[in-house]
């Protein structure tokens, strides 16, 4: 359980030169897990070990908003219940390693919402449907590998997915009562891992993905600007993509290199656009006359990316890592994907002093995320970076480490030495100024 959570990128928004909020906070969250897990490794005809895995979460959070010059609190509850049951079982056969399983999930939403004006409460629309929504979802999958030579081996597998998702709502602010959706995939996957000399390594792999609507995508109604609301949209259909990767691997006593590409073409990807509802493209919602925004499917897209990463051991004190990435992602009609970050990178060097010591200095880099690489629907957050976009940022952090005994550990760190102002992309607020972190750690 928590205490409450403010919102500090809506708090610190400016409109006309007052403040925009004088409230917005998430409530205190409560989160119950409850898990009962059992394996045997007794040997049978199906199996020579079976893991079975039952689940109960219960999860409350809220959202709690009021604006500057406003009397009233808006107030909107969740409640997610979910229940799951994984079964996995592998097996050897005719030198080959089968790997099975299948499983379920169960989710209720139930959403709430009001208007505190003076310790009196009005009618308010909720987040979610507010007549219950409930996700139903099965699975079985297989996998097979097989091991062709000591230098080469290769994996096949295959997962079948059903979902089903139905939403009510009771509400008279949008014409609708329900939403049903229902859908099964059957998606493949293969690995080919080939040794061609000692100490290199390299993968191939392509794979099938799905993601299906979920609540989120479907029921809910909000606005995260005060500019567009975003309605369900009944038509919404799975996104599957279809992905590629290739990895070099180097790996030696004291060095480790990994190259990696891949290449993932997504159809009826889910973008969100502006829409319109009943023939209309405003609403008025949380009262304001707001643009109407759904998530929608859109042809094709495409994500393309890089990756470097390497560890250098130099002696047996000093340790160099460094790691690179680059993401590219677009429409079909060229228009840039939401949530792809701009090149990222990290370096870092740790040194093993006597008596289990430890100093490490790393620096932190990412570029520029321009205000043409933003996606058009404003998911990306362009309003909290500049009109050209997201300036390029970099730390340098150092840390010192003493291990006390086996059990007890001792850590003294300085992030952001040079005190950088920067915000990561997307975000609301501006990342954390120079600042010093000591912390005890122990296991007992």
């Amino acid at each position: 359980k928590s205490t409450k959570i403010y919102r500090f990128d809506k708090m610190n928004d400016i409109n006309n030169g007052e403040r925009r909020y004088e409230k917005w906070y998430y409530g205190p969250q409560e989160r119950f897990l409850q898990s009962i897990n059992y394996s045997s490794k007794s040997k049978a005809k199906a199996f020579e070990k079976i893991n079975i895995m039952m689940a109960y979460q219960d999860i409350k959070e809220s959202r709690h908003i009021q604006k500057a010059n406003d009397n009233a609190l808006n107030n909107r509850f969740e409640n997610v219940k979910i229940l799951d049951l994984n079964i996995d079982a592998n097996k050897k056969l005719l030198g080959l390693n089968l790997v099975y399983g299948i499983g379920g999930r169960h989710e209720d939403v139930f959403s709430t919402a009001n208007l505190s004006v003076y310790d009196e409460l009005l009618y308010n629309t909720t987040r979610y449907p507010g007549g219950g929504s409930k996700v139903q979802n099965i699975f079985a999958y297989s996998q097979v590998n097989m091991k062709i030579k000591k230098s080469l081996s290769i994996l096949f597998g295959g997962r079948w997915n059903n979902n089903k998702l139905v939403a009510k709502f009771n509400t008279t602010d949008i014409n609708l009562e329900k939403v049903e959706n229902n859908n099964s995939s059957f998606v493949t996957s293969a690995l080919v891992s080939y040794s061609p000399v000692k100490h290199i390594k390299i993968n191939a792999s392509y794979y099938d993905g799905f993601r299906n609507p979920n609540i989120d995508d479907l029921g809910k109604v909000f606005s995260k600007d005060d500019i567009s609301v975003v309605v369900p949209n009944t038509d919404l259909k799975p996104e599957y993509a279809q992905n590629f990767e290739f990895s070099l691997n180097y790996i030696k006593k004291y060095t480790r290199l990994q190259l990696q590409f891949f290449n993932s073409k997504i159809t009826n990807a889910i973008k969100r656009e502006y829409s319109s509802f009943n023939g209309m493209d405003s609403m008025l919602y949380d009262g304001q006359i707001m643009r109407i925004q759904m998530n929608q499917n859109i042809e094709k897209a495409k994500i393309t990316g890089i990756s470097l990463n390497a560890t250098f051991n130099l002696n047996s004190f000093l340790q160099v890592n460094y790691s690179c990435n680059y993401l590219k992602g677009v429409t079909s009609e060229n228009q840039p994907l939401a949530h792809i970050p701009p090149l990222n990178a990290n370096f870092s060097l740790s040194y093993k002093l006597p008596k289990q010591q430890q100093f490490d200095a790393s620096a932190e880099y990412s570029a520029w995320k321009r205000a043409l690489d933003y996606d058009d629907a404003g998911v990306d957050n362009l309003e909290e970076g500049t009109i050209d976009g997201n300036p390029e940022w970099y730390t340098i952090n150092m840390a010192y480490t003493n291990k006390i005994d086996e059990k007890t550990s001792l850590t003294f760190s300085v992030k952001n030495i040079f005190d950088i102002h920067y915000k990561t992309f997307a975000s609301g607020i501006s990342a954390s100024g120079r600042n010093y972190i000591l912390s005890l750690y122990a296991v007992f």
